[in-house]
């Protein structure tokens, strides 16, 4: 939605009538919203849903054991 409206103010017809800077202006806003409020609350969200709290031993296809930590999963959701 915001890349559209900076679209909209960069045709040289808008910049050249003096129109751009308000879909500037008003994409910039709801982008800052959109990183500030939608963006934030994702990976807490994901990181709730995590199906396990605590460490499992868990045995690969291969046969090889491995440690399954929710510290790292949860780090890596966040990153």
């Amino acid at each position: 939605m915001s890349h559209k409206r900076v679209l909209a103010a960069a045709i040289p017809s808008v910049i050249h009538g003096g129109h751009a800077i308000a879909p500037f202006i008003i994409s910039i806003l709801i982008l800052a919203g959109a990183t500030g409020l939608i963006k934030a609350s994702v990976a807490p969200l994901m990181a709730d849903q995590a199906t396990f709290h605590s460490q499992r031993i868990a045995v690969l296809k291969t046969g090889e054991r491995v440690i399954v930590d929710p510290g790292v999963t949860t780090q890596n959701i966040m990153l």
